[in-house]
């Protein structure tokens, strides 16, 4: 059965200090604000704007570089050969100290005019990076930091019985005893805490009342000391009743100051920076973010220092090499998926990623081929949906998702849609005239349902699809699609967890709407990055140009 993600996720942020006396009556994820960063160059990707990485040492990968380009007209000065290892894994420390610089330092030498929002991947550039192998003092440093995780913890455990109570004093001091995972304990306390805001908006007085005034005063107390400053300009809202508020330029002015703050945590919590640069970053962080934001930083940099969830596919940590040196366990949020705010934290320098390749050369110049070829008339075909009926939590609302994208190919467009209910995957040659097929979940053990036509698009949601595509003999789903004449899919180069995966719906989607290339479909519906999926097939391939089924707006009105 595929992974849920419990835990608490990963790395946030937002900006430093002041107390409001108006709180929205419940919690949100982000802010929108008019000082952030804008959202990506709007447009249909151009070739131009893709660089495009090979591996030196490999004349296969050099040659389908070059030939891609060629056959769609690429600059020839957007190809970066890099000097990498062979096989489907790079190190961390090759990663880190080879791959990552020279290609910071070749975008960073691009002329002004010439913007890059896409890097390609070839045949025999790695997968994926490996672990970071921790040494003895980084260990050291690891234990000395989860103590201080275990006593922040313990100060946050009480945290939503006195905002029920609505009681402002002070956490108890003590270290506290390790009771459970502190993951789970993290994630456990913070939606106690979240319940308990609600619940106290939702009960609190009349308000212009002298007990509606310190009920906010004190919650507001709660809040800052729980989610810091950034947690109270989340619920500020300009111009609100009986003027309680701050003005928007009150408002302006506390975000750039929280910007700043933010800026320098980053050049103190850098991977990589020395262990008393991230002990002097942690009042910063608990200023800005609070008692969950302190957990939430020394819970990552514990994994991290200890070689845990550092793993990650290649193109997914492409995807955020012009941010700053980060946290390298877990999983960042992706800044321009559809779901974000436009202004979200590094939105402008994010990367779309996308791969071309495959178990054989022969197979990724088809994969180049038939996307070329197809989209000039539109991708024509049946549309096989593979949901599977489950009801256990976490995983009914994907296979609802399906469903919905079933309902939606069936009403609003003209492809014929098979859907399959039943508990077994598509049998054997049961898929003729596939163009289109999104299933799961048989792990590791492809089943030969199809006959593609060229130029089909396939994805099988499973954990562990994309750990090779050169190991012959092994029934993995992304190696056998290709193997099989689909043009893309995308997979997991290790366990993502779930909520890794694009929504069938949002990606599937922005293909049949004919606006959005490939990579660009993938890369606004992908929910994370820094982690362990990625995209395999030409980025520019639009199957639905020149005959969408969808409507133009679909993005914009449906939230499915």
């Amino acid at each position: 059965m595929i992974s849920v993600h419990h835990t608490s996720s990963i790395r946030f942020a937002i900006p430093t200090t002041i107390l409001a006396r108006v709180l929205r009556p419940h919690v949100v994820a982000g802010v929108v604000m008019a000082w952030g960063t804008g959202a990506p160059a709007a447009g249909e990707l151009r070739p131009a704007e893709c660089v495009l990485i090979f591996n030196s040492r490999s004349a296969a990968s050099r040659e389908l570089a070059e030939y891609y380009a060629a056959r769609r007209d690429v600059p020839k000065a957007n190809l970066l050969g890099m000097d990498v290892s062979s096989g489907e894994t790079l190190s961390r420390r090759e990663f880190d100290e080879k791959l990552r610089p020279a290609i910071r330092a070749f975008l960073a030498k691009r002329p002004a005019d010439a913007a890059v929002r896409c890097l390609v991947t070839f045949y025999d550039v790695p997968l994926r990076v490996g672990p970071f192998q921790p040494g003895d003092e980084d260990r050291r440093r690891a234990e000395a930091l989860s103590g201080r995780l275990t006593k922040t913890l313990f100060e946050l455990r009480g945290l939503a019985d006195r905002v029920a109570a609505g009681h402002a004093a002070a956490a108890r001091p003590g270290s506290g005893a390790k009771s459970r995972d502190d993951a789970a304990e993290l994630a456990e306390s913070r939606e106690a805490y979240r319940a308990a805001i609600a619940a106290r908006m939702a009960s609190e007085p009349p308000a212009a009342t002298e007990a509606w005034r310190e009920g906010r005063r004190i919650l507001a107390l709660l809040v800052q000391e729980a989610e810091g400053s950034s947690g109270i300009l989340d619920r500020l809202r300009p111009g609100a009743e009986l003027g309680e508020s701050p003005s928007a330029d009150a408002v302006r002015s506390v975000g750039e100051q929280l910007t700043r703050t933010e800026a320098r945590i980053a050049e103190l919590t850098a991977w990589g920076a020395d262990g008393d640069a991230f002990e002097r970053a942690l009042p910063l962080i608990r200023q800005a973010r609070g008692r969950f934001g302190e957990a939430t930083a020394l819970l990552q940099r514990v994994r991290s220092l200890r070689g845990e969830e550092t793993e990650a596919a290649l193109d997914s940590e492409l995807a955020v090499v012009l941010w700053g040196d980060h946290e390298i366990s877990g999983w960042l949020p992706n800044p321009v998926h559809y779901a974000r705010s436009a202004r979200a934290d590094h939105a402008m320098q994010t990367l779309m990623v996308a791969r071309l390749d495959a178990p054989t050369p022969a197979l990724v110049r088809r994969m180049i081929d038939d996307s070329i070829a197809v989209e000039r008339d539109g991708l024509s075909g049946v549309f096989y949906i593979d949901a599977r009926g489950k009801v256990e939590k976490g995983l009914r609302a994907f296979d609802d998702d399906l469903l919905t994208l079933a309902e939606m190919v069936r009403t609003r467009t003209s492809i014929p849609v098979v859907v399959d209910r039943r508990p077994d995957v598509f049998e054997a040659g049961a898929c003729p005239n596939a163009a289109l097929y999104c299933g799961w979940y048989s792990l590791s053990k492809y089943v030969d349902a199809f006959d593609f036509v060229p130029g089909a698009v396939a994805v099988h949601v499973a954990s562990f699809e994309l750990t090779s595509l050169k190991k012959a003999n092994k029934p993995l789903w992304c190696k056998s699609l290709l193997e099989d004449g689909v043009a893309a899919t995308y997979g997991a180069t290790s366990e993502p967890f779930l909520e890794s995966f694009p929504l069938p719906t949002q990606f599937f989607g922005r293909l049949l709407t004919g606006r959005y290339t490939l990579v660009e479909a993938y890369s606004a519906t992908v929910p994370v990055l820094s982690w362990r999926l990625s995209l395999l097939g030409d980025p520019l391939y639009n199957p639905f140009r020149s005959r969408p089924m969808l409507p133009a707006d679909w993005d914009r009105t449906d939230k499915n």
